[in-house]
């Protein structure tokens, strides 16, 4: 049996959105983005709303999948960031999920010059264009976490080599993004 054999469809994208999003997410932006990448959640011929999000996430919880952060919103528990990406990699359209998630960040001004952007920030943004091979955005990004004042300093080679499924996703990298990758722990 594989790990997410006993999930339902409609919980997947929930998850793909805390794995990709990788910090607390609310209820009212799980809603926004769930309803820009137009999945279906709730019961049938029902116009989702926040209600549907807050009775799925606490499905989520009593499964042990999710935990609510207090006024902040949901995170993953700990050990599914990497296997629900690859599974996301796997059963879904990657781009168009890094490009949802891109247009709320950007809506709420997460890519102006001026802003400062902390390690994390940097490092699931270098996650995004290795998983989409954006050349360009690996580059930038990857400089932009070396140059970053605060945060959490862990490089994304060393975050995924620490799980089975972060290897695996590594493995499907370019062999140019895993050269670039692997330099960085040297």
């Amino acid at each position: 049996m594989h790990q997410f054999d006993h999930l339902e469809a409609q919980e997947f994208p929930f998850l793909y959105a805390l794995a990709l999003l990788d910090s607390p997410l609310s209820q009212n932006v799980m809603l926004e983005l769930l309803l820009q990448r137009r999945e279906s959640f709730g019961k049938a011929g029902e116009v989702p709303g926040v209600i549907a999000v807050r009775d799925q996430l606490a499905v989520l919880h009593e499964k042990h999948l999710v935990t609510p952060v207090s006024g902040k919103g949901y995170v993953l528990n700990e050990g599914l960031h990497m296997p629900i990406i690859a599974h996301l990699l796997a059963h879904s359209d990657i781009h168009a999920w890094i490009s949802s998630i891109r247009v709320i960040l950007n809506k709420r001004e997460e890519y102006k010059h001026w802003k400062v952007h902390n390690a994390a920030f940097c490092r699931r943004e270098l996650l995004f264009s290795c998983l989409i091979n954006e050349i360009d955005g690996i580059g930038y990004w990857r400089h932009e976490f070396f140059e970053a004042r605060t945060g959490d300093k862990k490089v994304l080679a060393e975050q995924l080599f620490e799980t089975e499924a972060g290897q695996q996703l590594f493995s499907q990298f370019s062999q140019v993004t895993q050269s670039v990758l692997l330099s960085d722990l040297f």
